[in-house]
C-alpha cells in the first residue's frame, strides 16, 4: 500500500531473507552429535558385534570331541547325566591330536509323539545326524529300532563278534545288568530292559560317503570294543 502511495521505493519494499549464521562445531561436538542422533543403531550394532565375537570365541575355545555318540531315545535321567560324557571319554583317545581327550554324547530325546519331536527339534537333529558319518556309536531302545533304524541294514551284527557275551543279542549290547548306571551316576531303575549300545556299519549316507563313515567306524570301533569288554567284566 505504501509502495502504491509512493511513500517507499520498490527496493525498500523487497523482503530480504535473513541467513542464519552457520554454527561451527568442534570435532568433539560433531562426534557427540553423531553419537546422540544414532545411539539406537550404534547400540544394536555394538550388541550384535559383541555377540558375534562371543560366539566365535566360544567355538574356537570349545574342544572338538574326539568321538561323538548318539543317544536316540527318550530317557532324561540318562541323557542329562553329568557323567555320561565322562564315561565314554574314559575309553576314547586323542584322535584329533589337540592334546585333549573328549567324547561327547549328543542326546536326541526321540518320542513316538511327532509334535514333541517337532517342538524339541528332535526331527531335524535325527535327519542331520543319521545322515552324517560323524557318529557311529548309538544308545537306543526298542522304539529306536522299530521307528528309526533297520538293524540288519544299518547296524553291525555284534553276535558274530561277541558270541559268548550274555549281554549281546544280534545287533545290540544290552545295558541292563551291567554297571553302566553306576558309572554314569544314575539309579539302576533308569536303565530299561530294552536299552542298548550298538554301532552303525559303514553305508552310503545322504550327506557323507561310505568311505567317510568307514573312517569313523575304524576309529570308533576299538573304543566300542573297550566299552563292551569293560561293562561285561564289571571293571
Amino acid at each position: 500500500m505504501r509502495l502504491k502511495q509512493g511513500l517507499i521505493s520498490e527496493e525498500e519494499s523487497a523482503i530480504h531473507e535473513e541467513k542464519e549464521e552457520e554454527i561451527k562445531l568442534t570435532l568433539g561436538k560433531k562426534i557427540g552429535n553423531f553419537l546422540y542422533h544414532n545411539k539406537w543403531w550404534l547400540g544394536l550394532g555394538t550388541f550384535f558385534t559383541v555377540l558375534a565375537i562371543f560366539l566365535i570365541a566360544d567355538i574356537i575355545s570349545t574342544p572338538r570331541p574326539d568321538m561323538t555318540v548318539l543317544m536316540l531315545c527318550q530317557n532324561n535321567d540318562v541323557g542329562s547325566s553329568a557323567f555320561l560324557d565322562d564315561f565314554f571319554t574314559e575309553f576314547t583317545e586323542d584322535f584329533n591330536g589337540n592334546g585333549k581327550v573328549l567324547a561327547s554324547v549328543y542326546y536326541i530325546p526321540y518320542s513316538s509323539n511327532e509334535y514333541d519331536n517337532y517342538t524339541s527339534g528332535a526331527s531335524v537333529k535325527l535327519t542331520t545326524y543319521l545322515n552324517s558319518a560323524e557318529a557311529v556309536i548309538i544308545i537306543g531302545n526298542k522304539q529306536t529300532t522299530e521307528e528309526l533304524l533297520v538293524p540288519d541294514q544299518t547296524l553291525t551284527d555284534l553276535s558274530s563278534i561277541y558270541p559268548d557275551d550274555p549281554h549281546v543279542k544280534d545287533w545290540f549290547y544290552y545295558l541292563k545288568g551291567t554297571n553302566f548306571a553306576q558309572k554314569i551316576g544314575v539309579p539302576e531303575k533308569c536303565i530299561t530292559d530294552d536299552m542298548f549300545l550298538a554301532i552303525r556299519k559303514p553305508i552310503k549316507l545322504v550327506n557323507d560317503s561310505k568311505e567317510e563313515m568307514q573312517e569313523t567306524y575304524d576309529k570308533d570301533f576299538p573304543v566300542f570294543d573297550r566299552i563292551v569288554k569293560s561293562l561285561s567284566t564289571g571293571e
